[in-house]
């Protein structure tokens, strides 16, 4: 059976024998389907091992097709059923937007930064950078000034607002 061998109430149908094609045309919403053309200007006619994909690829545009098996001199087979597709637009993959994109730059350099400054012993800043870490739960576990060590595992607190917060949890 073929991948466009479906009726027109959806159930598929075994494709004669001396079929060696599929001839295809264009619904219209009114009026009999209107012939659909090849790259090379001819009606198109596809292989009989055809799918979606290949249809797609060849006419172009989405819309409802009628495809009907046809024999090896691209003739009609008389009293075969037709094939009708639906084809649809692949959805393009989202491009990342900057409001996605910016905020995590900003995270990792801010990272990096606080980073640098805790192994060097010294503030990064003014404490800013801190709180946007920490606002934004990527703050890497590091050695306190103290000597003492941390563990890298958080959990989840709450502040008195309600607001969930990253905390160290200390070893």
């Amino acid at each position: 059976m073929s991948e466009l061998a479906f009726n027109l109430n959806g159930d598929p149908f075994d494709v004669p024998a001396n079929a060696a094609g599929w001839r295809v045309r264009k619904m219209k919403t009114k009026g009999a389907p209107e012939v659909a053309y090849g790259r090379n200007g001819q009606p198109l006619v596809l292989p009989l091992e055809a799918d979606v994909d290949d249809l797609r690829a060849e006419v172009g545009s989405p819309g409802r097709y009628r495809v009907d098996p046809v024999d090896e001199t691209n003739k009609p087979i008389a009293n075969a059923p037709a094939g009708y597709v639906m084809v649809h637009e692949l959805a393009a993959a989202p491009a990342p937007t900057p409001a996605s994109v910016v905020p995590l730059a900003l995270r990792a350099r801010l990272a990096v930064r606080c980073l640098h400054a805790r192994v060097c012993g010294r503030r990064a800043d003014d404490g800013g950078t801190d709180r946007v870490l920490e606002r934004h739960a990527c703050l890497p576990a590091v050695p306190r000034r103290d000597g003492a060590r941390t563990d890298h595992a958080r959990r989840p607190a709450r502040d008195g607002a309600g607001t969930h917060r990253a905390e160290v949890v200390a070893t």
